[in-house]
């Protein structure tokens, strides 16, 4: 039985590449792609991609998507765990 897991997608080709390894080597099953979007902008934070074009890149490979809203919220959360370690 596979492991299920989430993978992070940020639209870009580095990403296609590692989904493209990890779904070859039948270990895991990817149950959802996650990326954060831009509140104000409606684009993914890590390239810029407009949201129409992520959701055809989900679609094309046949996994869900979970999308996070608001850079911001992602950042503060980074931040803290920083200062956590400092």
């Amino acid at each position: 039985m596979k492991k299920k897991a989430v993978f992070s997608w940020s639209t870009g080709k580095d990403s296609a590449l590692a989904l493209h390894k990890i779904l070859n080597q039948n270990e895991f099953e990817i149950v959802s792609l996650i990326t954060t979007v831009t509140e104000d902008y409606g684009r993914v934070s890590m390239h810029g991609l407009r949201v129409e074009l992520l959701e055809e890149q989900a679609e094309s490979v046949g996994i869900p998507l979970k999308k996070n809203i608001s850079l911001n919220n992602v950042q503060m959360i980074f931040t803290k765990g920083l200062l956590k370690m400092g």
